[in-house]
């Protein structure tokens, strides 16, 4: 029987297989009718053109190579399968004729998935300054380096809340020298630190001279005992241990806002209202125990950058032959258009919600 009619038999039954509820997943063996008693093909039927089916009579060939996968064709489209064996019928015919590989083509292209396209990588960002300086320092020099940088973010946020808790502020040259130093079993600050992070033994003393000639910080050998010494972060210092931390910088208020304790010293004024504040601090000029640098003379001047008069937001006055300072109608007016603003920037501070 021609290889063609056999195929054609073997589609008649994979239809009554699927018609009888076989699993598509799963087809019959690929014999021949059972009433037919099987034969090889005559030798001319071994050859083909390029050879694939020596070896093996062509039916057998045929049926074990294409037949799965015209099975595997039809499932994997979904599409009507009788359809797509008629078009496979076809392309058998014609793959016969010329030899097999256009078959193979075509039934690789149904079931093979279209490879997705690769995205391009992005381009590497350039390291920052910052970043390389990181880069080479080895771990002991980086954990100094951060615990050096704890204490003095501690101390300037604790400067900074100065005002707020009656005190003056010290200047940024003195608080930020932080000791290192042990009297009597009594660590520093900063070596308790160290000790804890178990980076204290003979090489400290190197690990800290070579900070300060990568110039991330300065040391101050103040102290007569030569194990014993001060050191502060640069500018360098702090900015490369904010970039190697992923920590970012706090960001500045923007241009004419009022700091949380000059803003604490306007609400006494305002409180205060006609009869203003009196002296009260280590100065004359700190009224209601508020800055007279720092907190009323900023006030007072505010004419000079904002649109309110020439008096500024408060202003100093006689009364009962002493001087005192009260708000002006500039400040009040600045109070009520600006209560909403300063309420939700600085809410630790109690401000009365104006009428």
């Amino acid at each position: 029987m021609p290889v063609e009619s056999q195929v054609m038999q073997l589609c008649d039954r994979y239809r009554e297989f699927i018609e009888a509820g076989g699993n598509p997943q799963e087809p019959p063996p690929m014999l021949e009718s059972p009433n037919r008693s099987q034969q090889e093909t005559p030798p001319s039927m071994l050859e083909s053109r390029e050879g694939l089916l020596s070896g093996k009579t062509g039916r057998a060939q045929l049926i074990e190579e294409f037949a799965p996968l015209a099975f595997e064709a039809i499932g994997t489209t979904g599409e009507d399968w009788a359809a797509k064996l008629s078009e496979f019928l076809e392309e058998l015919a014609r793959a016969i004729a010329c030899g097999i590989a256009p078959l193979t083509d075509t039934i690789k292209q149904q079931t093979e998935p279209e490879p997705q396209p690769v995205p391009e990588p992005e381009p590497t960002k350039p390291r920052s300054k910052h970043e390389k300086i990181w880069d080479e320092l080895n771990e002991r020099q980086r954990v100094y380096l951060q615990q050096i940088f704890e204490i003095d973010q501690d101390r300037e946020e604790s400067e900074h809340g100065a005002w707020n808790r009656g005190e003056r502020p010290r200047p940024a040259d003195e608080w930020r020298w932080i000791e290192y130093l042990e009297l009597f079993g009594n660590s520093s600050q900063l070596r308790q630190k160290l000790k804890a992070a178990d980076v204290v033994d003979p090489g400290t003393g190197s690990t800290f001279k070579a900070l300060a000639k990568s110039k991330l910080i300065e040391i101050d050998y103040c102290y007569p005992v030569k194990d014993w010494f001060k050191c502060k972060l640069t500018r360098l210092g702090r900015a490369v241990v904010r970039v190697g931390l992923g920590i970012q910088s706090a960001k500045k208020l923007p241009a004419r806002t009022l700091r949380d304790y000059q803003w604490k010293a306007l609400v006494a004024a305002w409180q205060a209202g006609d009869e203003g504040l009196r002296p009260d601090g280590e100065r004359s000029g700190d009224y209601g125990g508020h800055s007279w640098q720092h907190c009323w003379l900023r006030l007072r001047a505010w004419d000079d950058k904002m649109r309110y008069g020439r008096n500024g937001l408060v202003r100093e006055f006689h009364k009962d032959l002493k001087v005192h300072l009260g708000i002006t109608e500039e400040g009040r007016k600045f109070y009520r258009e600006n209560w909403q603003k300063y309420h939700e920037l600085y809410p630790e501070v109690e401000a009365p919600e104006p009428e």
